[in-house]
Parts: C-alpha cells; sequence; structure tokens
C-alpha cells in the first residue's frame, strides 16, 4: 500500500505552489494542467473525486460545498495570505 496522497489544485493555487508541491515527490496535477479552467466547483470536485485527489485551493467556496454535504476526495484549503511551501 503506497500511503502517498495525490492532489489535485484548483485554478487559484500559483504555478509555483504546484511546481513547489511537486518538487518534493508529491503527485500533483493542476487545473490548467488538467483541461479544467473555468470549470464550475461541482466539476471541479467531480474530477478530483474521480482521480482520487485531494483538491488544494485558496476558494472558500469548496469550504461550503463541504459543509452541505457535497462528496469529495478531500479539500486541503490555505488562506489566500499563506503561500509559501515549506517542508
Amino acid at each position: 500500500m503506497n500511503p502517498s496522497i495525490k492532489i489535485y489544485a484548483d485554478e487559484n493555487i500559483s504555478h509555483g505552489i504546484v511546481h513547489g508541491i511537486r518538487n518534493r515527490g508529491i503527485d500533483i496535477i493542476s487545473c490548467w494542467e488538467a483541461g479544467m479552467i473555468s470549470k464550475s466547483d461541482l466539476e471541479q470536485i467531480e474530477f478530483a473525486k474521480k482521480q482520487y485527489r485531494v483538491i488544494i485551493t485558496h476558494d472558500t467556496d469548496f469550504l461550503i460545498l463541504h459543509k452541505k454535504g457535497i462528496s469529495h476526495s478531500g479539500v486541503i484549503y490555505i488562506h489566500p495570505k499563506k503561500r509559501c511551501v515549506k517542508f
């Protein structure tokens, strides 16, 4: 069993954050790499769910959808002012 997390970065996550995470050996795909730019939040959730990926976002709308009970593979919310990747 591989305990690694798979991440899907929505469009408000910068290329730098995506590359920083990827450079640390974490499986991450961005919405622009997946051809999902400008898709709705529900479409983003469905894409991530089908890929078994956790969404990483600065968008509080995903937290609202979670509270409404929308099924997803996980949401990592990063406050927009906290954009530094450190391990």
